[in-house]
């Protein structure tokens, strides 16, 4: 990807995630320093953090697991368009023992409105967002944008904007969770532009996925006995919360057992 600049806020750690094996108050950031090194970065760690979403973190990981949330909870900010749900193709999902990866095109479309802040030449473009998921809660999206027949699915990169972008949960309480957040692009000129103009338009896509996660989980302690019902689209996030369970079992099954003398 070449040279990539950062656009990261605040750091806070809190608890790690579900039970003891996962309790290191600096996997977050580790996280962020691995994620970085990817791509020959060194990361300024300042403000990667926001206020905790008052959510379970189950709930948090498994809106971002349903990507296709873009298109309708940040249609007019970090989505676009609707059409984005129904039109796009994706190559088969990747399930793994600590999560999922899976890539969706959606050819001759247009700049969301996030892109559109910082692109003024691009008008049709061909778009791609490759995420990967892990246990115990974290999101990866490589993500960019291509002159719409460009040739950027048979490897043409010329002319293309990049973003990286690295999420991860760990909840604070019972009912809150902590979210950790970098983002990066491949531009060259207007930086500092650029990266305010991100700053802003993340947070702004944060706040939205805010308002629906906690009017669901409010929702779902109205009912305790509510169950959720999975469909065809929801087969990464089902995988998810697959893994996530049997971990969880695997760890109680340890704990019962007691310490290894």
């Amino acid at each position: 990807m070449g040279t990539q600049h950062v656009c990261i806020r605040k750091t806070k750690l809190s608890r790690g995630e579900f039970g003891r094996r996962y309790d290191d108050l600096t996997r977050p950031v580790l996280e962020l320093v691995n994620f970085g090194a990817r791509y020959s970065l060194e990361l300024n760690l300042q403000d990667a953090w926001l206020r905790p979403f008052a959510v379970r973190a189950e709930l948090d990981r498994t809106h971002l697991a349903d990507f296709n949330h873009v298109a309708y909870v940040h249609t007019n900010t970090l989505g676009g368009s609707e059409r984005y749900a129904v039109e796009h193709e994706q190559s088969p999902l990747e399930k793994r023992e600590d999560g999922f990866k899976l890539t969706k095109w959606h050819m001759n479309s247009d700049l969301p409105p996030f892109v559109r802040k910082v692109e003024k030449k691009m008008v049709k473009v061909d778009r791609w967002n490759t995420m990967e998921m892990k246990v115990p809660g974290f999101f990866y999206l490589e993500s960019g944008f291509s002159p719409a027949g460009n040739g950027l699915r048979e490897g043409n990169r010329e002319g293309i904007i990049e973003f990286r972008n690295f999420q991860a949960m760990t909840p604070e309480t019972d009912r809150t969770t902590h979210f950790f957040w970098v983002y990066m692009h491949n531009q060259k000129r207007d930086i500092e532009l650029i990266e305010h103009s991100l700053h802003d338009s993340i947070l702004e896509g944060f706040y939205e996925d805010k308002a629906i996660i906690e009017t669901q989980q409010k929702v779902l302690d109205a009912d305790p006995t509510f169950k959720l019902k999975a469909i065809a689209a929801d087969a990464p996030l089902s995988h998810l919360r697959w893994v996530i369970e049997k971990r969880i079992k695997e760890e109680n099954v340890d704990l019962r057992a007691g310490p290894v003398r």
